[in-house]
């Protein structure tokens, strides 16, 4: 329900809700202190940080300031603006892995619960 709840204040969508919610468990259980640090890459030369439920990168959305990172409404904004309404998720690596595929139930049944 962590990521649930949020992504049902900010309107996405259902049957997006169900992915989004499987995406932020796969990148941080949905844990709104969560952070990940990323080594230097040729974007980011100094190295970056992933932040909250679904752990928005620092350095590539720099407009996500750390405040509205570790605030579930205001990350999941963040998350539906940056997923083009739950449409694009190619910018999460638990996405492009596949590793979200295992939340997809547990998803599911949050969503439906939020919705209620």
């Amino acid at each position: 329900m962590h990521c649930a709840r949020p992504a049902h204040q900010v309107h996405f969508k259902k049957e997006r809700a169900i992915v989004a919610v499987a995406v932020g468990m796969a990148e941080s259980y949905c844990r709104k202190h969560a952070v990940g640090h990323n080594p230097p890459t040729t974007g980011c030369p100094d190295g970056s940080k992933d932040r909250g439920l679904w752990q928005i990168n620092d350095c590539y959305h720099p407009e996500v300031r750390d405040k509205c990172a570790f605030r579930p409404t205001c990350n999941a904004r963040a998350t539906k603006h940056i997923s083009d309404r739950g449409r694009d998720w190619t910018p999460w690596s638990a996405y492009n892995s596949g590793a979200y595929r295992q939340f997809l139930e547990v998803a599911r049944h949050a969503v439906h619960r939020a919705w209620r």
